[in-house]
């Protein structure tokens, strides 16, 4: 790679390779090239994008893709490891083998079997890659990594490197922040520069100084090597765009679409089409979450609604789908008064509804208008930042929600028919044995609700609070795993800085696997009672009172509610302080609020015995549903997940 100064710029337009490898979800194009190769086109730089994990999924078929790419403790990344230090340093990973977690299949011995046929297809994979264009016609071969493409992308840029040694290799994305990126540059030789920055921020002008063979070192947020020094440059301002409308782009897919079709698994994917209306969270960037391992990126940025419609209007015609998925890390909060509503066809006289499918992240503490808003518009499927049904423990995580807001959108959602995604973090610091024994009993209460994926420790994800804070809140950083350092066998302080989830022991007297078996064995009670279709409705009687069905365990139950208490029970529909109930019900039946005050915590009392309402911090809310919404199970019926982890909990899944 030269960078010596020349007085003429290129004659051709700049040529550009961005390169997306294994483990994006085959069931979507990935956004991050099509970004980047919008700006880039922007700037008239020819720019080829090569969704190089849709050849690897037809390959080894999607089903085992699929079961690859949500596999935990980084066997994914293990596959790729596995021929990069082969052709590396001649090393077959032998010690990583005997620490490999299993695949899921039965019996264990099919599960190396797998493994060895896909090493096989991997290597072969690899060379189709390498050999797929010629690399030398492009000034810059850019890799996109996320989440587990790190041995993916350094195994190519070395298969690169050995046919075309004079190629500029760039890496970036979300897996290059801060000593990540850093550690990259140091352990990969085939990698020229690591942006760690949004890409749009740099990689345009990167392009064009290497393009017309200038200087480009004084350019802020990369890494690279000369000889064996890594070095640095500036930090600049920060690596984010920092103007409050982001910049805007045409999104161009058809490379995915042509590659589904040429490799002949169109009919195995199920599209989603990606999308980013904001970046950042707008909570975060006021209180993180204490487990959130967002970095830079916090600072909150977004497109106007008129934007992000055109554009969806735009790839819906192009490519006749009409499944979006928000790559958002949260909904901007203005979507519910204005987006959603043109979405559902209700803003000016020329509104239409578009007859689409969306999934989307969300803060938990909404009521029921932004849900019917978010069901009206087609917003089928949510991840709300939910993690806990504790309000002791959602203060310990600072999660800016309390347990009954929770509970009353999972409620919402089931009755308008709104998938929810959503999983419970446990062990956390500060957190005390008996908080998981009260909720072990208290959830059974909402086995008609959609229930969580399951209950997993809480992870240390480095930029986080209790990352950066660890020793305050008694955390032990014990560094990457040991696998981790099975796959990337570099020296500990190296492999360490290139992991972004890190393992840690907790300075407490038991272990919390213990503690929350009870939790662990309610909630696989609640996904099998959602899977039968459990429930707990309530039906308005001619006479103004009400019965509540009880199905959600074995023998059912009625409950009567007399006009009077089916009064104060629809007053619950929203989550509610004692004090204002005890106000609402004197005004609605003309008494005096001191003498109604008994009667109505008796019946909050008696409701929440009887599990017909959550109450917690002095905040109470309803939990059966009308009589005509929807049951759980019909709310999933034939909606493929976007990504296999949000389809974890699933009945098809679990009944398997």
């Amino acid at each position: 790679m030269s960078t010596e100064d020349l007085d003429m710029p290129a004659a051709r337009p700049a040529r550009v390779a961005l390169i997306s490898m294994p483990w994006m979800s085959v069931d979507m194009p990935s956004i991050q090239l099509a970004t980047l190769a919008a700006m880039l086109r922007r700037r008239n730089v020819h720019a080829d994008t090569f969704h190089f994990f849709v050849d690897y999924a037809a390959d080894i078929g999607p089903a085992l893709y699929r079961r690859l790419s949500d596999a935990t403790d980084y066997l994914n990344e293990y596959v790729f490891c596995r021929p990069y230090f082969r052709a590396e340093r001649n090393d077959e990973l032998e010690h990583a083998r005997t620490l490999m977690p299993p695949l899921g299949y039965s019996p264990p011995a099919k599960n190396e079997a797998i493994m060895d046929a896909v090493g096989v297809m991997t290597d072969e994979f690899l060379d189709h890659c390498a050999d797929a264009t010629d690399w030398s016609s492009y000034d810059l071969v850019g890799f996109s990594l996320t989440i587990a493409q790190t041995a993916a992308s350094m195994a190519l840029a070395q298969r690169i490197k050995a046919r075309y040694p004079d190629v500029t290799i760039v890496f970036g994305g979300t897996s290059c922040a801060g000593p990540m990126g850093v550690a990259i540059a140091k352990a990969c030789p085939h990698v020229d520069v690591v942006v760690r920055a949004e890409g749009e921020l740099v990689l345009g002008e990167l392009v064009d100084r290497l393009s017309q063979r200038r200087d480009w070192r004084d350019l802020p947020h990369l890494v690279w090597r000369t000889g064996p020094e890594v070095i640095t440059s500036g930090p600049g301002d920060q690596p984010v765009f920092r103007s409050p409308e982001l910049p805007s782009r045409e999104l161009d897919y058809d490379d995915y679409f042509a590659r589904i079709s040429g490799r002949g698994i169109a009919g195995k994917v199920d599209v989603w089409l990606p999308f980013e209306s904001s970046r950042g969270c707008w909570y975060g960037e006021k209180a993180q979450c204490r487990f959130c391992g967002l970095h830079e990126i916090m600072s909150y940025r977004s497109w106007s609604p008129g934007a992000v419609m055109a554009e969806l209007d735009r790839l819906a015609e192009r490519y006749g789908i009409g499944r979006f998925f928000s790559v958002d890390l949260i909904m901007p909060k203005d979507f519910y008064s204005s987006f959603l509503p043109a979405l559902a066809g209700k803003n000016g006289r020329n509104g239409k509804k578009r007859p689409w499918t969306l999934f989307y992240e969300i803060k938990a503490n909404v009521g029921e208008a932004e849900v019917r808003a978010l069901a009206e518009a087609g917003v089928r499927w949510i991840q709300p930042g939910i993690e806990s049904l504790d309000d002791r423990i959602l203060r310990g995580m600072r999660k800016g929600v309390h347990s009954a807001a929770n509970v009353a959108l999972l409620r919402l959602c089931a009755e308008n028919g709104v998938r929810v995604t959503w999983n419970i973090i446990s062990g956390l610091p500060g957190e005390e044995p008996q908080w998981y024994l009260d909720l072990a009993r208290r959830v059974r209460s909402l086995f008609h609700m959609p229930p969580p994926s399951g209950v997993s420790d809480f992870e240390l994800h480095r930029f986080s609070p209790y990352f950066d804070e660890a020793e305050a809140w008694g955390i032990r950083d014990a560094g990457a795993s040991p696998f981790f350092r099975a796959i990337f066998p570099f020296d500990d302080a190296l492999t360490d800085d290139l992991c972004y989830r890190h393992s840690y022991t907790l300075d407490r007297s038991r272990d919390a696997g213990e503690y929350t078996l009870p939790l662990r064995r309610a909630v696989t009670e609640w996904i099998s009672a959602a899977a039968r279709g459990a429930a707990l409705t309530i039906d308005t009687c001619p006479d103004g009172s009400a019965m509540v069905l009880d199905t959600r365990e074995a023998v059912p139950r009625e409950h009567r509610l007399d006009p009077a208490e089916h009064r104060l029970y629809l007053l619950l529909r929203e989550v509610r302080r004692d004090d204002r109930v005890v106000k609402l019900a004197a005004a609605a039946n003309d008494r005096d609020e001191q003498a109604i005050r008994p009667w109505v915590l008796r019946c909050l009392a008696a409701w929440h015995e009887e599990g017909l309402v959550w109450r917690s911090a002095g905040r109470s809310v309803a939990l059966a549903t009308p009589a005509t919404s929807p049951s759980v199970r019909s709310a999933r019926a034939a909606l493929p997940a976007p990504v296999p982890y949000l389809g974890r909990w699933l009945p098809e899944e679990h009944g398997k």
